[in-house]
């Protein structure tokens, strides 16, 4: 951009330092546009020094930002979110690692910012940002051990984490993200411990284990039942399979073909009930045994009619039948033969 002398004022790349340094401060700020002041110091940030006068002038005219007036003075802002978050990427990128870290922490990134962060170190030759996401882990981690509630961290972590890790070989655990879309392809077992997803795709080649957390809808569609590993399941509120959408536990765990081992139990109390009630006083309180009968004739006669013979298994329970069984009343004691 030239100056009244014709020369450049600032150079392409300047510019672009500026303008990643207003993207760090808006997102910090959590504000759409900043002064004319702050767009200044960071200016100044970003060609450490002071502006001169002109410098300071020609600022309203930079490209990429729009300048109106707002409780009279000039504000700046991006004339297009994408813009923020390219120049916001672009920040990360040139910053320390340990000031990209902070960064992250602070602010919660989209996942366009993430793919832009993911292309900027590729095109510095720094390959993954695979340290990157490894300290922010450590720090969100740490963060969370204190019972610290921070949601924007978890979202930039899981953001980040989806472009790295989503796509992979070989085992792989994350901690403590939150993301919209996750999509988990490659091989190996993906271990996710209190993660925050709202829609987990799983693709052939991947098992899954969650720990704690809790996923909206989880999408077997493609790879089947399989890939889910241990009680997962107990933290999906829907599970899309092949052919059916089962919401809720008692659903998925049978679209999963998971024994329903609290409905077993709960037919068996119901048929002790059912026993109980029907030969007062002939059960001890707390067990599922028949008392002995006065008249072993009688006993035989009367436990004909219960499931398998009137006898129980070993620990109390009553064989199940597919149809139910007449209970009948003992006969009154004058009735019965000495």
């Amino acid at each position: 951009m030239p100056g009244q002398g014709g020369n450049d004022l600032f150079s392409s790349e300047v510019l672009a330092d500026i303008f990643s340094e207003v993207s760090e401060l808006i997102a910090r700020n959590v504000v759409p546009e900043i002064s004319g002041e702050d767009f200044a110091l960071a200016a100044s940030l970003a060609l450490g020094r002071d502006l001169n006068k002109e410098e300071k002038r020609r600022l309203v005219a930079l490209c990429g930002l729009s300048a109106e007036w707002a409780d009279d003075e000039l504000a700046f802002k991006f004339t297009h979110l994408a813009i923020a978050e390219q120049f916001l990427a672009r920040q990360n990128a040139r910053l320390p690692l340990d000031q990209a870290v902070s960064l992250l922490f602070s602010v919660p990134i989209s996942p366009l910012c993430a793919q832009l962060i993911l292309s900027m170190w590729k095109s510095q030759g720094r390959g993954q940002p695979t340290e990157l996401v490894m300290e922010l882990q450590h720090k969100v981690s740490a963060a969370y051990a204190s019972d610290a509630h921070l949601p924007g961290a978890s979202l930039s972590l899981g953001a980040l984490w989806a472009k790295v890790h989503g796509v992979g070989e070989g085992p792989r655990t994350e901690r403590c993200i939150s993301v919209e879309n996750l999509e988990l392809s490659g091989s190996g077992q993906v271990t996710l411990v209190d993660a925050r997803v709202q829609n987990l795709t799983v693709l052939p080649g991947i098992e899954l284990l969650l720990v704690s957390g809790h996923v909206e809808r989880l999408d077997l569609s493609r790879s089947g039942a399989g890939p889910l590993l241990g009680d997962s399941y107990k933290h999906v509120r829907e599970l899309l399979m092949h052919n059916e959408l089962a919401v809720g536990r008692p659903s998925i765990k049978r679209a999963l073909g998971l024994a329903d081992e609290q409905s077993a139990d709960d037919s068996d109390n119901h048929r002790c009930r059912t026993v109980q009630h029907a030969f007062p006083g002939h059960l001890r309180r707390g067990t599922r045994r028949l008392r002995p009968l006065e008249c072993a004739g009688d006993r035989d006669r009367h436990a004909a009619h219960l499931p398998g013979g009137g006898r129980c298994d070993q620990a109390g329970n009553w064989p199940r039948e597919d149809t139910p069984c007449r209970l009948r009343r003992p006969a009154p004691a004058a009735s019965i033969r000495r």
